[in-house]
């Protein structure tokens, strides 16, 4: 790793540290999560870490490949934990006698989208050794081909955020 990508690591992890909540976002299907969501988004944007290869003239930081790729891993990390934390409060819910209602629909369309973009961050990270059927590092093309799908199975993406759209946001059809 180059100096340059060394400190821009660097500044990223420093700047997630200080800056990611401790906890989970509130669900946005009330107007506070909806804020705290929207207020975190903001808050990438102003640091230009929403869109890190865009030029700076576009609200990026005209980040290298390698540096790109050091944020797409780190947003991988964060993706996970938050589906981590995701999945356990549905189970403290569901534990407490609580249901699985219309909010199922977001972690569905989260985790299918996470499942694609994990693959895709591990492919360009090994470049074309992910494309040699059979080795270790191939599976990773059969697992990214398998992802594709999970954006369709189970209700497709589109059906679900109809569904959150309507149940959660209370928004007209």
């Amino acid at each position: 790793m180059s100096p340059e990508v060394g400190r821009f690591r660097a500044e990223v992890r420093g700047w997630l540290r200080a800056h990611v909540p401790a906890g989970p976002l509130p669900s946005v299907d009330t107007a506070e999560g909806f804020a705290r969501h929207r207020a975190w988004e903001r808050e990438l944007a102003a640091a230009r870490l929403s869109v890190v290869s865009w030029p700076p003239e576009y609200g990026g930081r005209g980040a290298s490949l390698l540096e790109w790729l050091v944020f797409e891993v780190a947003d991988a990390w964060i993706g996970a934990q938050a589906y981590r934390l995701h999945t356990f409060a549905t189970v403290g819910r569901l534990a407490a006698g609580g249901t699985l209602g219309a909010e199922a629909s977001m972690g569905k369309v989260f985790w299918s989208e996470l499942d694609v973009a994990l693959h895709e961050t591990a492919l360009e990270l090994l470049g074309p050794r992910a494309e040699q059927r059979g080795g270790e590092d191939g599976r990773w093309l059969d697992g990214y081909l398998f992802s594709l799908g999970g954006p369709i199975y189970a209700g497709t993406n589109e059906i679900q955020r109809t569904v959150i759209a309507e149940r959660l946001l209370g928004l007209p059809r």
